[in-house]
């Protein structure tokens, strides 16, 4: 994401790097890859992935009641106009 898109994010959105999360977490030291796990779905990244993701958790003010909880935005903002949507439970293998 460029530098502009970054700060539009955070002003109209409410946008959090995982890694905050992560940092505060024990993960096994043979982990290597994440599920997030949706209603609807699962999704498997690899872990290095998920430390460099971003958790967007409102848009314009508003809470993702929806699509929500969170979505995940890959930093490289590859898939923001397609994130990763109403994820519930990141599982750390």
């Amino acid at each position: 994401m460029s530098k502009k898109e970054r700060e539009d994010a955070l002003k109209y959105s409410y946008v959090m790097p995982i890694k905050h999360f992560l940092d505060n977490i024990e993960i096994k030291s043979n982990a290597s890859k994440a599920v997030l796990i949706s209603d609807s779905r699962k999704t498997e990244i690899s872990l290095m992935q998920l430390k460099n993701c971003f958790l967007l958790f409102s848009v314009d003010g508003k809470p993702l009641s929806v699509d929500g909880p969170v979505h995940l935005l890959f930093h490289d903002g590859s898939n923001k106009s397609n994130p990763i949507k109403g994820i519930k439970k990141i599982d750390i293998q």
